[in-house]
């Protein structure tokens, strides 16, 4: 049996920081506290936020998607429901435009969009995913700051389509 990562069961960014043993000086004088932890708290602040969405009485379930073929493993880090849709959700640590374990997962289901939380600016755009028959198809991603997840979350929770 597999063991999990622990950090998976932490569910505070300031036992994260004792867990990976980052000192507390290089905490709060780096430029980009990502670049110091690899993009293990962008996640964490991530899983926090997703578990702290209403409804609060219920205890929620994180999700993600993990595909294995042959050499390659693909992952998207959270699948979650808002406003009745089930959305991909790609957390990145920076402004990374790499995404190709979305890709693939958008490939393989249609969803009516995707998100990337990450360090960038709020987006919309189109992205082309190649489906298991070869053909191509278009999907939307929205991106916005790790900031914004649960204001974007609360928007979006009463609504049957996000961004018409």
């Amino acid at each position: 049996e597999g063991k999990s990562d622990p950090l998976e069961d932490l569910m505070d960014i300031g036992l994260c920081y004792s867990y990976m043993g980052l000192p507390i000086t290089e905490i709060y004088t780096v430029k980009d506290i990502n670049d110091l932890s690899r993009g293990v708290l962008a996640e964490q602040y991530v899983a926090q936020i997703l578990a702290a969405l209403p409804p609060y009485h219920k205890l929620k379930k994180l999700n993600h998607w993990e595909s294995q073929k042959k050499s390659a493993v693909s992952e998207v880090d959270f699948v979650a429901s808002f406003g009745g849709n089930v959305v991909p959700i790609e957390c990145k640590p920076g402004k990374s435009s790499k995404m190709k374990s979305l890709r693939v997962m958008l490939g393989a289901k249609q969803y009516e969009f995707a998100l990337r939380v990450y360090a960038g600016n709020i987006e919309e755009e189109t992205i082309e995913v190649t489906l298991s028959s070869g053909k191509n198809r278009q999907t939307r991603l929205l991106s916005c700051p790790h900031y914004l997840l649960e204001r974007f979350a609360s928007q979006t929770a009463n609504r049957s389509t996000v961004i018409s």
